[in-house]
């Protein structure tokens, strides 16, 4: 098995009432944990992290993470393997006056050979 990681940014958009940001990822092998980066945010101060695949079963179950902190989230189920798009979610309750940045990173699993 090789172990990999996958980094990105799922963009919490402007706007004026519950707003939700995007990624998604192609996964072929075992999840790991999702690390989360939240920033500063405006209203509530918690982000709720989310990511479902194709059918909209929860893999990483909804996790509410505090502002300005980093937390791991485990996948659903041991081991969870997957295969396909998994997106990420990421939404926060209230005003946002400018757009916000999660950032992640996503660990796994291949088999390779």
């Amino acid at each position: 098995m090789i172990f990999e990681q996958k980094r990105g940014t799922i963009v919490i958009p402007t706007d004026d009432t519950v707003v939700v940001g995007t990624a998604t990822e192609v996964i072929d092998g075992y999840l790991g944990y999702l690390v989360t980066s939240v920033p500063a945010l405006e209203g509530t101060g918690t982000a709720t992290i989310l990511g479902t695949e194709s059918l909209g079963g929860s893999i990483y179950a909804s996790t509410a993470k505090d502002e300005s902190t980093i937390g791991m989230i485990p996948p659903v189920g041991t081991p969870t393997i997957f295969s396909g798009t998994l997106w990420l979610t990421a939404t926060a309750n209230g005003t946002q006056s400018a757009a916000r940045n999660v950032v992640y990173n996503l660990y796994y699993q291949t088999k390779h050979g």
